[in-house]
C-alpha cells in the first residue's frame, strides 16, 4: 500500500514566501500613525505574519484597538510585557526602530497587501502538501481525497474573500426571533426611533446596517471670510471676531442678537465678489445673496456665488438697506449692482446664525440668509433619553458646547435666543433645570473634530462600539469630512470613498449611520425649489450608499406668504426597504425643534 511521502509543504531547501521588510513598514506605520491601523484591520491577521515576533506584536496593536486604546511605543510595551512576551520581540529598543525605519504611515495599505500575498502564498504551498499526502493515501477514497483537497484549496480563498456564503435555514431562526421581539414590543418600530410618529410609520425606525441620509441646502445660507466687516452698534467688527451673544444690524437696520457661530472652516471653494462701489467680499461658493432678479422692487430671488458668476449678464442687485445708527455708524442705503465674481484661493470662512425675523444680517452692506437645522439632534436626543439607545455624534461644524445647548434647549422646550440673551422667564428656566436631569442620564457621546478624515471616523466609532455599546451614529456633516482619495482624485470621488465607508462602517457595526449631507443649487434655480435626489451635493455615490434619503423642506423659507408657514415637510425620496413619501410636521423656529402634526399627540408632544 502506498503511503503518503514526508513532506513539510514545500520543495526541499527553499524559503517560504516572506517580505520582512513589508511586515516592518506595517508595524512601524501602525506605531507611526495609531489610525493607521484601522486600514488593515480587515486585511491582516496575526497569523498573516511570517515571523513570529512580528506576529506578536500585530497581535499587541489588535487587542489594544479592542480596548479603545491608544497605539504608541508605551502602550503598545506595556501590552507586550502583559502578554510576556517584550524581551523575545526585541524590547522597546525593537519598537523604537520599527517606527523610525518608516517616513509615513500613507503606504500601510500597499504593505499589508504585500504581507498578505506572501502569506496566501505559503498556506497554497501547505495545502499543496496536502494535497500531494492525500494522493498518495490509498486508505482515503477519491471522491473524498477530492473533497479534502477543494477544501484546503478553498479554504484560502475564504480568507482572501473574508466572507461567506450562508444557507438561509439556519438564518430563519434569527428573523423569526426579531419578528417575536417585535410583536411582544407591539410598537411597528424594527430600528431606531426618531420620535416623529409618521416618519417611524414609513420607516419602522432606522435599522441596523442603514445609512440614512438628511440633507438640505446648505445650512440655508453659508460662509463669509473671516475678514469681512460686519456692522455692529459698538462699531465694524470682522467675522472672525464675532461670538454668540455680540449684536449686529439686520437687513432692516435693527439690532439682533448672534445666536449660533460656526468653528472656522477649511479648503471651501471661495470668491470675492465686487459690488458697484468699489467693495469686495469674499464668501463660499455656497453663499446666499438676497438680490433683486429686474434692479427692481419686485423678482426678489437668493442666489449663490457660483449661480452669480454664471448669471452676470442680468442686472444683480443687493437690496436697498436703510441707515442705521448707533456708536457713530451709519449704513449707507444706496442699491449696489453686482459688478463682478470671480473665484479666488480659498481662505478661511465662518458663518452666524441671528435671531432677526428674516435671519438676514447686514456684511459689508449686503444681506445674508442663514441656517437653522435641528432635525438629526432631535432625533439623537430622542433615541437616547426614550429609547435608550446610546448615541455617538460626530459634529464637524458645531463645537461641543454650542451642540450641548442646542441638546439642552430642545430637551426643554425653550427659546433658544431667549437663553442666550439671558431673557428667560421663571418657567422657562425651571424647564431649563428639568432637562438636565434627562441629559445627565442620557447615552450621549460626542466628538467635536472639525476635521475628521474617513479613517479616523471609522476607528472611532469602532472604539465607541466596543466601550459604549453605540447605537447610532450621527455625522454632522458628510461634506465637511475628508476622504482617502490621492492627491490627484477629485472631490466627486473623495466625497464618493467617504459614503461608501459610512456604509460599510454601518454594515459592520450592525447600527444605523445618520449621515447629515449638503445639497448642489439646483433646488434655487428651480420654480418648485423641493429638492430631489439629484441634487444631492458632490457625489452620485450618496444617492447610490444611502439606504434611506430624507430632504427637509420649508416653504415659508422661500415664501412670504406660504400657505403653510411654520410646516416642514420631510420628504423621503430613497427608501430601499420600504415605501417613499412625503410627512409634515410643525417646526418652532425659536426653540430649534420639530414637532408631530397629528392631533391626538400634538398635546403630548408640546407639554
Amino acid at each position: 500500500m502506498a503511503t503518503a511521502p514526508l513532506t513539510t509543504g514545500r520543495p526541499e531547501g527553499r524559503v517560504p514566501p516572506h517580505d520582512l521588510e513589508a511586515e516592518g513598514s506595517v508595524l512601524g506605520s501602525i506605531l507611526l500613525d495609531a489610525t493607521a491601523i484601522t486600514r488593515v484591520l480587515d486585511l491582516l491577521k496575526p497569523e498573516d505574519f511570517y515571523r513570529e515576533n512580528n506576529a506578536q506584536i500585530y497581535r499587541a496593536a489588535t487587542e489594544l484597538f479592542r480596548q479603545g486604546e491608544p497605539i504608541d511605543n508605551i502602550t503598545l510595551a506595556d501590552e507586550l510585557t502583559r502578554m510576556a512576551v517584550l524581551e523575545r520581540v526585541g524590547g522597546r529598543a525593537h519598537l523604537a526602530m520599527l517606527q523610525e525605519g518608516v517616513p509615513t504611515a500613507a503606504n500601510i495599505e500597499y504593505y499589508g497587501r504585500i504581507v498578505k500575498d506572501r502569506a496566501q502564498k505559503r498556506r497554497l504551498i501547505s495545502a499543496g502538501g496536502t494535497v500531494s499526502a492525500l494522493g498518495f493515501d490509498d486508505a482515503v477514497p477519491a471522491d473524498e481525497a477530492l473533497n479534502e483537497a477543494q477544501r484546503a484549496v478553498y479554504d484560502i480563498a475564504d480568507q482572501r474573500v473574508g466572507t461567506k456564503l450562508e444557507l438561509l435555514y439556519p438564518l430563519l431562526k434569527d428573523a423569526m426571533e426579531r419578528v417575536d421581539a417585535q410583536m411582544a414590543r407591539g410598537t411597528g418600530i424594527l430600528g431606531v426611533p426618531s420620535g416623529y410618529h409618521d416618519l417611524d410609520r414609513i420607516t419602522s425606525g432606522f435599522k441596523n446596517s442603514d445609512l440614512v441620509v438628511v440633507a438640505a441646502r446648505p445650512a440655508m445660507g453659508k460662509a463669509l471670510a473671516l475678514d469681512t466687516p460686519i456692522p455692529t452698534p459698538d462699531g465694524w467688527r470682522t467675522m472672525g471676531a464675532l461670538r454668540v451673544g455680540d449684536q449686529v444690524f439686520d437687513e432692516a437696520g435693527r439690532r439682533c442678537t448672534v445666536t449660533f457661530a460656526t468653528p472656522v472652516q477649511l479648503d471651501r471653494e471661495c470668491y470675492e465678489v465686487v459690488f458697484s462701489d468699489g467693495e469686495r467680499i469674499v464668501a463660499d461658493a455656497d453663499h446666499l445673496w438676497l438680490v433683486h432678479a429686474d434692479g427692481g422692487a419686485e423678482g426678489r430671488v437668493l442666489t449663490t456665488c457660483a449661480m452669480a458668476r454664471s448669471v452676470l449678464g442680468t442686472d444683480y442687485s443687493i437690496p436697498a438697506a436703510p441707515p442705521v445708527a448707533g456708536g457713530g455708524l451709519a449704513v449707507a442705503s444706496k442699491v449696489h449692482v453686482i459688478r463682478e465674481v470671480r473665484p479666488v484661493p480659498s481662505v478661511p470662512v465662518r458663518c452666524i446664525q441671528v435671531d432677526s425675523p428674516k435671519h438676514l444680517y447686514l456684511a459689508g452692506r449686503a444681506c445674508v440668509p442663514t441656517h437653522n437645522t435641528s432635525l438629526a439632534t432631535a432625533i439623537a436626543l430622542h433615541a437616547a433619553v426614550h429609547a435608550p439607545i446610546p448615541v455617538a455624534i460626530f459634529s464637524l461644524e458645531m463645537s461641543k458646547e454650542q451642540l450641548v445647548e442646542r441638546l439642552l434647549c430642545q430637551q426643554a422646550k425653550i427659546d433658544s435666543q431667549r437663553m442666550h440673551r439671558g431673557m428667560l422667564s421663571d418657567r422657562e428656566y425651571e424647564q431649563l433645570v428639568m432637562a438636565i436631569g434627562p441629559l445627565e442620564n442620557a447615552p450621549i457621546y460626542i466628538d467635536e473634530s472639525p476635521v475628521l478624515d474617513e479613517l479616523t471616523v471609522l476607528l472611532k466609532a469602532r472604539q465607541a462600539k466596543l466601550q459604549y455599546n453605540i447605537g447610532l451614529i450621527v455625522i454632522d456633516y458628510l461634506q465637511l469630512m475628508k476622504g482617502r482619495a490621492g492627491k490627484d482624485d477629485n472631490r466627486v470621488q473623495e466625497v464618493s470613498s467617504i459614503s461608501r465607508s459610512l456604509k460599510g462602517l454601518a454594515r459592520e457595526l450592525k447600527i444605523p449611520v445618520i449621515a447629515l449631507s449638503q445639497l448642489s443649487r439646483g433646488p434655487e434655480a428651480r420654480p418648485n425649489k423641493r429638492p430631489m435626489l439629484s441634487d444631492l451635493r458632490d457625489s452620485g455615490s450618496i444617492e447610490q450608499d444611502s439606504d434611506l434619503v430624507i430632504f427637509l423642506y420649508r416653504d415659508d423659507y422661500y415664501n412670504d406668504k406660504s400657505e403653510e408657514p411654520g410646516i416642514a415637510e420631510i420628504i423621503i425620496s430613497k427608501h430601499r426597504n420600504g415605501p417613499t413619501g412625503t410627512i409634515k410636521l410643525r417646526f418652532r423656529k425659536e426653540q430649534t425643534l420639530f414637532y408631530n402634526l397629528e392631533s391626538r399627540r400634538s398635546s403630548a408632544d408640546e407639554e
